[in-house]
C-alpha cells in the first residue's frame, strides 16, 4: 500500500510582473500585460523533490500573491478562489543537468541529473492559463503515463 506523500511546498516568490518575450509568446499575450510568476520548492516527506516555477496570465487570478500556496494546490485556488480551472495539459519531459540555481534549491550537486518537465495547460476554451517549468530530482523522481 502507497504512503501518502505528505508533499508540500516552499514559496519562493509570487510575483506580478512584466513577462520575458519568451513567456509572453508561450501564453500568446498582448504587450504590456502582465503575469504571476509562483516559484515553489516542492518537497515530499520533508525532502526537496522539485523546483517549480509557472506563469500565469495575471488578469486571471488577480491576488494570487495574497493565497498561501505553501499549504495548498495551486491549481485548487486557481479554480475556488478565481473561477479558473483546466481541462487538459501537454508536458515536455528532457534530461538534463542541474545548475547552480537548480541544485542549491533541490540540496544536490551542480551537474546532478535533473528532468526538466515543461507543462501548458489550458483552460475550457482551449486558452493557455498556465506554462509551468519544473526541475525533478533525477534521483527521487519517477514518472508515469497511462495510455488508454
Amino acid at each position: 500500500k502507497d504512503t501518502p506523500l505528505d508533499a508540500r511546498s516552499h514559496v519562493i516568490r509570487c510575483s506580478r510582473r512584466p513577462p520575458s518575450p519568451q513567456i509572453r509568446r508561450i501564453l500568446g499575450m498582448a504587450p504590456g500585460q502582465k503575469v504571476y510568476q509562483l516559484e515553489r520548492i516542492r518537497f515530499v516527506h520533508g525532502v526537496p523533490i522539485s523546483l517549480q516555477v509557472s506563469y500565469i496570465p495575471a488578469h486571471l487570478c488577480l491576488g494570487l500573491e495574497k493565497q498561501d500556496l505553501s499549504k495548498e494546490a495551486l491549481y485548487a485556488v486557481l479554480e475556488r478562489e478565481h473561477g479558473v480551472s483546466f481541462l487538459r495539459a501537454e508536458e515536455f519531459i528532457e534530461p538534463v543537468l542541474a545548475d547552480e540555481y537548480v541544485a542549491r534549491h533541490l540540496k544536490i550537486a551542480v551537474g546532478s541529473p535533473v528532468f526538466l518537465v515543461e507543462r501548458s495547460s489550458y483552460m475550457f476554451n482551449d486558452q493557455l492559463g498556465e506554462f509551468r517549468r519544473a526541475h525533478m530530482r533525477g534521483d527521487l523522481y519517477r514518472y508515469r503515463i497511462d495510455l488508454r
